[in-house]
């Protein structure tokens, strides 16, 4: 069928991403303090007022002692996710051919 062509140049970083596959977890760059916050005040409601308080007061403890993990990728691959994310005019074009082939029948043979 010949080589995948991508339609858009791609950097080095986006190039080394792109070659680790799409199926692994990049660590957070930031604590989502905001997510915690709305879960505990759903969670206390379901508690007494001491109980919601005590919840309180532990999550806030914990959240100003939080710091985020360390990366798990360098800053220019973590800058090429977000590219990548962005770019909506990334397209394999050898994928889209065999979906296209396939959709017609055709074996692309």
């Amino acid at each position: 069928m010949g080589s995948e062509h991508i339609q858009y140049g791609l950097n080095d970083n986006e190039k080394k991403v792109l070659s680790k596959g799409l199926n692994y977890a990049v660590t957070p760059d930031r604590i989502p303090k905001e997510e915690y916050i709305v879960a505990t005040e759903k969670a206390c409601k379901m508690l007494s007022t001491a109980e919601g308080e005590q919840l309180r007061a532990q999550v806030v403890g914990a959240l100003n002692q939080a710091k985020p993990p360390k990366s798990n990728i360098s800053k220019g691959a973590r800058q090429a996710l977000r590219t990548l994310a962005k770019g909506k005019s990334v397209t394999n074009t050898a994928s889209r051919q065999r979906q296209s082939d396939s959709n017609y029948g055709n074996s692309g043979i």
